[in-house]
């Protein structure tokens, strides 16, 4: 929700404590028609959807709202999130020619507008990935400087043969292969094969526990 819900009367911060639900801002009359909408373009696994109802101010007032939607999916094609806005056009609706042309001109900004909305969600999505792989590489990063650091005080120590030097090199390559091998995960975590075939369960769980473990054990949350 953003400020802009100001100019109908609200505080935004109503909205996000759910004091107030979005379909108590709709008026009664049109509450079931934006509900019957929504299930409509879920059925029918529409990527968007327009709509043009009522709404209440909080003074009580009756305002006509144009508003657009746009389904946010998961990569299985679930939807997750509605994701939009609404504008006023209480003064265009005197007038419906004037609100005809309006919507015309509302339908060509829309898929601009759709691919803006679609992006700052990808953005989100590739801002949790990223923050999950800096988890998992904090620790391998620590401990490849502290093997590095330990080559380097241990290097003119005669007692630091080559078969300790070669131990430690053995060591900060697992942890280099440790990386590569989260990246590896998280590629395939985000390319979802949609074909139907036949899996381990465990191994899937097993398989996505590895991604996000570390933000466990940051909570000292044991898995089993």
């Amino acid at each position: 929700v953003s400020k802009s819900i100001m100019s109908y009367g609200y505080s935004k911060d109503k909205f996000e404590k759910q004091i107030i639900g979005y379909y108590s801002f709709v008026h009664n009359e049109d509450a079931q028609k934006l509900k019957d909408e929504i299930k409509i373009a879920i059925k029918e696994k529409r990527s968007s959807f327009s709509l043009v109802y009522r709404v209440l101010e909080s003074n009580g007032t009756i305002k006509w709202v144009y508003n657009r939607t746009i389904l946010l999916k998961d990569y299985f094609g679930n939807v997750t999130h509605l994701y939009g806005y609404i504008n006023d056009i209480t003064q265009m609706k005197m007038d419906e020619e004037e609100l005809k042309l309006r919507v015309e001109y509302e339908a060509q900004k829309n898929i601009e507008k759709d691919r803006l909305l679609i992006h700052q969600n990808k953005l989100a999505s590739m801002g949790e990935m990223l923050g999950s792989i800096a988890h998992q590489w904090r620790q391998p990063l620590n401990n490849i400087s502290l093997l590095i650091h330990f080559i380097r005080d241990n290097f003119k120590n005669e007692k630091f043969r080559q078969a300790a030097m070669d131990d430690t090199v053995n060591d900060v390559k697992l942890q280099i292969e440790y990386m590569s091998q989260t990246i590896d995960d998280f590629r395939n975590f985000y390319q979802p094969n949609k074909d139907k075939n036949s899996f381990n369960v465990k191994d899937s769980i097993v398989s996505s526990y590895k991604i996000v473990h570390s933000q466990f054990e940051n909570e000292d949350i044991l898995v089993n």
